[in-house]
């Protein structure tokens, strides 16, 4: 199947609203609803797939779209912050009451720089003072053993009495600071990289190290996210297999249930290995060959 019809395919995908549609398992079955983080991180990649794909005008159109659904995740009470669901969503939800959280916040302002719609310094405004509340002072009992001062917790909410630490999350911050052109953080670099290399990913420690992610893959693609940034170095973890089931679980509350999935996500990752890999092809010495 040719890339653009790839492309329709997963264009097509996108609800009304913008958003690119989850499920996720209730005891009613399977629902349909739709999120920030998957929408945000479909959006990250449709501009990484514009800059491959010769300024392709449907991911325009796609990328607009998202960017208001994105925007409207926007928390209203707390500037810079953003929400796993619009508040003002009428499509279903697992619960109405989910505060801001800072994976939600930075895979939006990802997708909001890399798109165009909010100008770098506008992250860098909010970012540092929006997560410094969360950032882990001195360990608590209940922390995961890599947890260290400097790591920041999940759910920007800072009366929560259940915070814990996420490796993907902390990842995805490591990125998005880079995108905002904040300035390094070793340190939390660090202490990721000595996590992975000492604890193996694997589903039975995944609770431990990514307690908010439900399959181990996540982890290498929020790592290799963090790593394209230039925020982490890649030698203590590993890059994810180049093919998914769309099926394959994606992400869950900390006690590991329930389970969202999003075949759009998976299908847009899918095709921009397609991309990276027609474009190596095609700049190649021996292109003529190949083609």
């Amino acid at each position: 199947m040719k890339v653009s019809q790839l492309i329709d395919q997963l264009v097509s995908m996108q609800t009304p609203s913008g958003a690119f549609p989850s499920t996720v398992d209730t005891r009613d079955g399977r629902q349909v609803d739709e999120t920030c983080f998957v929408t945000a991180s479909v959006v990250l990649l449709l501009t990484e797939m514009y800059q491959l794909s010769d300024a392709n005008r449907c991911l325009v159109r796609a990328i607009e779209r998202g960017v208001a659904f994105i925007e409207r995740c926007a928390d209203p009470d707390l500037a810079g912050a953003f929400r796993f669901y619009p508040r003002d969503a009428e499509t279903y939800q697992v619960r109405r009451d989910l505060p801001p959280d800072a994976d939600d916040t930075v895979l939006a302002w990802m997708a909001l720089i890399r798109s165009g719609a909010r100008p770098q310094s506008d992250a860098a405004a909010v970012l540092a003072s929006l997560f410094d509340g969360v950032r882990v002072r001195a360990r608590a009992r209940s922390d995961a053993p890599w947890v260290r001062a400097g790591v920041y917790r999940t759910w920007l909410d800072t009366s929560l009495a259940i915070n814990p630490a996420d490796i993907c999350v902390n990842a995805n911050i490591l990125a998005c600071r880079a995108m905002a052109g904040l300035p390094p953080d070793p340190e939390l670099s660090e202490t990721l990289s000595s996590a992975l290399h000492r604890w193996q990913v694997s589903p039975s420690s995944l609770r431990m190290l990514a307690p908010y992610y439900a399959h181990p893959d996540e982890i290498g693609f929020a790592m290799a996210r963090a790593e394209r940034a230039g925020a982490v170095g890649g030698t203590s973890w590993s890059q994810p297999p180049q093919a998914q089931s769309e099926d394959q679980p994606l992400y869950c509350n900390s006690h590991g249930r329930p389970f969202w999935r999003a075949p759009a996500l998976h299908r847009a990752r899918h095709l921009q290995r397609a991309l990276i890999q027609s474009k190596e092809i095609a700049n190649a010495p021996d292109a003529a060959i190949c083609s």
